[in-house]
């Protein structure tokens, strides 16, 4: 009889779980759908970041020969700078979010371990939107943190060093 009554017990609890697990699916979904704004879009990542290596490392990495067959590393960072350079783009300190002057900027590129060609890392902070009349990804890109390949003194890699961040 005491058996009955734990299996009784056990089934009813393990329904109630269960039951508020997929109450609580259905209320994000509800969610979700109640935020659609009048375009259709839902915003699903408010600041996503992530690192993009724009730079080969290893010339035997098949797999960062795909990933960057269609990038221009040379045009891109020297775009960049020059856009800095007209004052079309305002870098800005990376921590601070403080502008840094054209003459900090001419500072990093004469500094011993800076050149352009060893930016190899780019962090995007984005937000995410879901179009959920194309069901298509929507990017908008905060920022950009823009850096460069530091060297041990046995030309290996020690690391990445922040040059500075664009804001969009």
């Amino acid at each position: 009889m005491k058996l009955i009554k734990y299996c009784i017990l056990f089934t009813a609890l393990f329904f109630l779980f269960s039951c508020n697990k997929n109450n609580t699916k259905k209320s994000s979904y509800i969610e979700l759908i109640n935020n659609i704004d009048s375009t259709g879009k839902v915003l699903i990542a408010d600041t996503i970041i992530y690192d993009v290596i724009i730079h080969k490392k290893n010339p035997e990495d098949t797999w960062q020969d795909e990933s960057l067959r269609n990038f221009n590393h040379k045009e891109y960072i020297n775009y960049i700078f020059e856009k800095i350079y007209q004052k079309k783009i305002i870098p800005v300190d990376y921590l601070t979010s403080k502008p840094i002057s054209i003459k900090q900027i001419r500072k990093l590129e004469k500094s011993e371990d800076f050149k352009r060609k060893n930016i190899s890392k780019i962090q995007f902070h984005e937000r995410w939107y879901l179009d959920t009349l194309t069901q298509q990804i929507d990017k908008q890109i905060i920022s950009v943190i823009f850096a460069y390949s530091i060297y041990n003194n046995e030309s290996e890699l020690r690391g990445y060093k922040a040059a500075f961040k664009i804001n969009y």
